[in-house]
């Protein structure tokens, strides 16, 4: 097994606003039955999703908010030192979970970044601008990620002592590549990503950590540029993304070269026996349209919620693990059958 795949994980958001309580449910649900992540707690406002908490991380580069979302600035402002205090008070909170529930038998955990593609689409330069508009801006902004994160990375290696996987997520991957980021005017669109444009700047922070996740989001998967690009695991919606001739095609090829994937199949809003059911005969699916083994397929899957996790309690997140980890098992009692 590889450091992500065998168990269940969840994709990083988490409801309400107590780090600790998070950091207990994580580790609760997870610990020995797949990959624990760090949490994001998104309901605390500005600054603690997860394009604020990626902002926290880079190095040099201070952030202020603007009307429109985050934008470069000569100085921090005050919802970049929000982000700041919310990933620090993030990380000493899983840290003190850590210790007082006695995980020190973890031995990978997962943090979640925003990825360079659709942070430079989706940040600001100090003109209002989109940074992808500026080939100079996103060396720089690429740059400083890999350092921030690289840093990120070695603090909870050092504090847990165990292996870090990171999960980059590109929800404006398409959107970046097609001219659709957000723009000053509708007079002057955003420049587009070519795809080689966008697996090089992945390329320079996907080796960071023990193993890298790519999260495209609930949106169409661009495989040409996954093809290009050494990332470990891909995260795949099961219902979204395992039917078309194209998306089997592409897992078909990234499972072929060794790596592995997530597959996004447990609905927040329901679970029970029922669901764990339908998910078993979708990843055997998957085994039979790909030309996998279940066997071979096992040995390169994890399991986890679907994308859309706005407004859902915590006792529905709690519930979407356990049936993740429950799925998982059928998964694996139904292909060793």
């Amino acid at each position: 097994m590889s450091a992500i795949a065998g168990g269940a994980t969840g994709l990083g958001s988490w409801p309400g606003t107590d780090s600790h309580e998070a950091a207990r449910a994580v580790f609760g649900e997870l610990s020995g039955r797949g990959t624990p992540f760090l949490p994001m707690l998104e309901n605390r406002g500005p600054g603690s999703e997860a394009l604020g908490r990626t902002t926290a991380l880079l190095v040099d580069l201070p952030v202020e908010a603007s009307s429109t979302g985050y934008r470069l600035s000569d100085h921090v402002g005050l919802i970049g030192r929000r982000a700041i205090d919310f990933l620090h008070r993030d990380v000493d909170a899983f840290e003190e979970v850590w210790e007082i529930g006695r995980y020190s038998h973890v031995p990978t955990v997962k943090i979640q970044v925003v990825g360079p593609v659709t942070l430079a689409a989706r940040l600001e330069l100090r003109n209002g601008h989109a940074v992808v508009d500026d080939r100079g801006a996103v060396r720089d902004l690429v740059a400083s990620l890999a350092e921030g994160t690289a840093r990120h990375i070695a603090e909870i290696e050092r504090r847990l002592r165990c292996r870090v996987v990171v999960q980059w997520d590109e929800p404006s991957l398409r959107e970046a590549m097609s001219g659709r980021a957000p723009a000053v005017s509708i007079l002057q669109p955003s420049r587009s990503v070519t795809p080689r444009e966008a697996a090089t700047m992945l390329g320079q922070v996907v080796g960071l950590g023990e193993a890298s996740v790519l999260n495209l989001g609930a949106g169409p998967i661009t495989w040409d540029v996954i093809s290009d690009v050494a990332c470990d695991a891909v995260v795949v919606d099961l219902g979204r993304h395992t039917t078309a001739a194209r998306d089997i095609d592409g897992l078909g090829a990234h499972l072929d070269r060794g790596r592995d994937v997530v597959i996004a199949a447990v609905p927040i809003e329901r679970s029970g026996p029922s669901t764990t059911g339908d998910i078993v005969r979708d990843v055997r699916r998957v085994s039979s349209t790909t030309g996998f083994s279940p066997q071979t397929l096992l040995e390169h899957l994890s399991i986890t919620h679907l994308h859309d996790v706005n407004d859902v309690a915590t006792g529905r997140m709690v519930q979407a693990l356990r049936a993740a980890v429950s799925a998982y098992s059928a998964v694996t009692e139904d292909f060793n059958t």
